[in-house]
């Protein structure tokens, strides 16, 4: 819709973009960057990329996503949408919007009309 051509799973889409918060603290994200949750490595299994939601940049640390239905939640825990559950498998984000790579194709660029 905004002129992205971007992997089809979460599980792909993990690997494209550029890594925001690294620390998993909410850090440095802007509005339209991806949250990936899943279950994490550990040194048994590898890490499981399962969900994604997109960063709407508010002061309510709200990502919108869709689990049945498409919908708003917070990371914020006095926020009355707080998603405890997506919370514990926050393992990072990735930004899609003006960054080069080669999983991502940018329509604009590719079609002048």
């Amino acid at each position: 819709m905004n002129g992205y051509i971007i992997p089809r799973d979460a599980s792909q889409q993990i690997n494209a973009g550029k890594t925001i918060d690294y620390h998993l603290k909410f850090d440095g994200l802007k509005k339209g960057d991806l949250l990936f949750f899943g279950k994490k490595a550990t040194a048994d299994s590898k890490q499981r990329v399962t969900h994604v939601g997109i960063w709407l940049g508010n002061k309510k640390m709200e990502f919108i996503h869709s689990s049945g239905n498409v919908h708003i939640s917070s990371m914020h825990p006095e926020q009355p949408n707080y998603d405890d559950f997506n919370r514990n498998r926050y393992i990072g984000s990735k930004r899609y919007l003006n960054i080069v790579d080669r999983n991502i194709g940018n329509l604009k660029e590719q079609i002048k009309l």
